[in-house]
């Protein structure tokens, strides 16, 4: 039975149920059937296929980011704290 509905998935999947799947395929391991849905699904839908090179990219992009992102221990120097605070007050008397 199981085996069934694993068919259908694959070859019934819709935009919709195609991006959810994508974007749960990134915190969890698909099931075989969902994988083959999603892959069958982009091999006939361009919109898909550009979805999940955009979710790919996203995903990538964030992970990236969170590597290069300053440590919490950052400090300003005197200088930068300086002109950041000249800025306020002149930005502050435009006003």
């Amino acid at each position: 039975m199981q085996l069934l509905s694993d068919l259908k998935l694959i070859l019934t999947l819709h935009c919709e149920e195609s991006t959810q799947l994508m974007s749960a395929g990134l915190d969890r391991q698909l099931r075989w059937s969902e994988r083959w849905a999603v892959r069958m699904h982009a091999l006939v839908c361009a919109s898909c296929r550009r979805f999940g090179r955009q979710l790919n990219f996203l995903h990538t992009a964030a992970h990236q980011c969170d590597q290069h992102a300053p440590s919490p221990n950052t400090t300003l120097s005197d200088d930068l704290r300086q002109r950041i605070a000249q800025a306020i007050r002149q930005a502050d008397s435009e006003n």
